[in-house]
């Protein structure tokens, strides 16, 4: 079964997509923040990263945005070590 990562600080919207995706027979791991999203692609491998444009690309806590080639870099080490 593919494993997904939904980052989503709408807690509406996460749980509405969560429900579909496990529906459509993803297993699913969701957090709110993009620190949260770091923590989880670095202890876990995925197969797609889905995340909110917006919460992205904002600035949290003093730490710089995930960019799109730094979620494939921790999809492909899982890749290599799993």
């Amino acid at each position: 079964m593919s494993r997904i990562l939904l980052i989503e600080d709408d807690v509406e919207l996460r749980l509405i997509m969560e429900h579909v995706l496990i529906d459509g027979g993803y297993e699913v791991d969701t957090t709110a923040t993009v620190e949260g999203g770091r923590e989880l692609l670095d202890c876990r491998f995925y197969d797609m990263v889905v995340a909110d444009g917006k919460a992205v690309g904002r600035h949290g806590n003093g730490k710089s945005p995930i960019r799109p080639g730094e979620s494939l870099q921790a999809i492909t080490r899982g890749a290599e070590s799993g």
